[in-house]
């Protein structure tokens, strides 16, 4: 027998009978798989035409501790509407027995996204909470209908792209307003790229390198002495659009970024075919699928969005279809034909830009300071405070010099901890200060400066020295 509903939903229902539009088509049920209780209604607009006017139907998703956890408002898979729109994860089909589609709305007000507070904040109280969300819905529909989800001046944002089995890697890049007119300039579509998967973080891939078709070197990232690791090889292919396909849905399968490219008038496949050659080894590789973004909606384009995928293994060795040979044309035909496989889903992987302009909006010391070579005389208590505040604020270039190890006396005021004991103090606050930021280039020199005379000109010996290295 299933369990009844919680006394703080069953009133926060009963208030949603005094929402215009709203209209309860199943009570409260407890969906034990997703652990979840589901409200099934339909939400009416007045007026209007197209898919948006009238009733659609809905699935409201409250977690068990409510008023507290989530709640998701979602299109039922009877009735509820299909398309994918702004601030909306991917509506698009998948496979199971949910009674709902995946595209839960996006209902926080992008006031509060942006760090500020809504006129209209989201109530935290069971008597309120449900309410809002419905109301907030039915808001959602009526900016949906008039076009108005997304207008000129608002924060731009990227389609959900509905991530595959790869969902644990992250991949890294640096793209800013600089890098960004460095591709405007250039005519190639596609590439290869070079990542590094980090040592301290596996499944943490950073694109390291750029080459063009003929494999020289484009775009190589200033990345710091942390960004270090296995390299891998993947390939880069660029649009001149956003790839959505209808409102604003991401593809979802091959064939739908097929039919993307297509689009915008281009080739995917045409496109990838002569990085293909070089990626015939047998293993799986990533792919970048590249496009311009503004900063604001109606604004010129600024940088560069790379989104990546898990690339299935390309055909190689004997793996032809039945009437080819063993070569490349052989080869291209079994792709051509894996590709446009309607079911064949892209692995999309989570992708973020590091760059220094997107991470450090607060706490930057300015440009001008974050490029000077500092040099840090010892790394004891205050030097390794020092170093981290400095890195931290998005200086590049830091040397430190300090000829002691790490002892335990150390630990009560210092940046390292045990696992550094009986070790370079310059070495390991370097590697510290490395890991904190991805551009830091923390140089460690091991020398002891004498405090006996010639001071000031063993500080500039060793000055010298650092700046060699650096």
């Amino acid at each position: 027998m299933p369990p009844d509903a919680p006394v703080l939903l069953r009133a926060a229902r009963r208030r949603l009978e005094e929402v215009p539009g709203f209209e309860m088509t199943g009570d409260w049920s407890w969906h034990e798989n997703e652990g979840v209780w589901v409200l099934r209604c339909t939400l009416t607009l007045a007026g209007g035409e197209g898919e948006l006017s009238g009733a659609t139907s809905w699935c409201i998703l409250a977690a068990p501790e409510y008023p507290f956890g989530t709640i998701q408002i979602h299109p039922a898979k009877d009735g509820g509407i299909a398309e994918t729109y702004p601030h909306q994860n991917f509506n698009g089909n998948r496979s199971g027995d949910l009674p709902w589609r995946p595209g839960d709305l996006c209902l926080v007000p992008r006031e509060r996204a942006l760090g500020r507070l809504s006129r209209f904040p989201e109530p935290l109280d069971s008597d309120g909470r449900l309410k809002w969300h419905v109301e907030r819905a039915l808001q959602w529909l009526r900016d949906a209908r008039s076009k108005r989800l997304a207008v000129a001046g608002d924060p731009f944002e990227v389609p959900h792209f509905p991530l595959g089995k790869e969902r644990s890697l992250l991949m890294a890049f640096d793209e800013d307003q600089k890098s960004f007119s460095e591709w405007d300039s250039r005519t190639d579509s596609a590439g290869l790229v070079h990542f590094v998967e980090l040592r301290r973080n596996p499944g943490t891939l950073v694109a390291k390198e750029f080459l063009s078709g003929d494999g020289t070197p484009i775009c190589r990232p200033s990345w710091g002495s942390g960004i270090d690791g296995e390299q891998k090889l993947g390939m880069w292919v660029r649009l001149p659009k956003v790839p959505v396909l209808g409102v604003w849905q991401a593809p979802s399968t091959w064939s739908e970024l097929g039919l993307a490219f297509e689009g915008q008038d281009l080739d995917f496949e045409k496109s990838c075919r002569e990085q293909w050659q070089r990626l015939r080894d047998g293993m799986a590789h990533l792919l970048l699928v590249g496009f311009p973004i503004p900063r604001r909606i109606g604004e010129p384009d600024c940088q560069m969005r790379w989104q990546a995928a898990s690339f299935t293994a390309l055909s190689h060795g004997k793996q032809v279809l039945d009437g080819f040979r063993a070569n490349e044309v052989g080869y291209v035909a079994r792709d051509r034909l894996r590709l446009r496989k309607g079911s064949d889903r892209v692995g999309w992987i989570p992708s973020q830009n590091w760059s220094v302009a997107e991470a450090a909006s607060r706490g930057q010391f300015g440009r001008e300071f974050c490029e000077m070579n500092v040099f840090v005389i010892g790394a004891g208590a205050i030097g390794s405070m020092i170093g981290e505040l400095l890195i931290r604020g998005g200086l590049r270039t830091l040397g430190i010099s300090d000829g002691e190890l790490m002892e335990r006396g150390n630990l009560v005021r210092h940046t390292l901890t045990m696992n550094e004991l009986r070790r370079s103090k310059a070495v390991q606050l370097a590697k510290r200060l490395n890991a904190l930021n991805p551009f830091a280039r923390a140089v460690p020199h091991q020398d002891i400066i004498s405090s006996e005379g010639g001071e000031r000109s063993e500080e500039r010996r060793v000055g010298k020295e650092c700046r060699s290295r650096w």
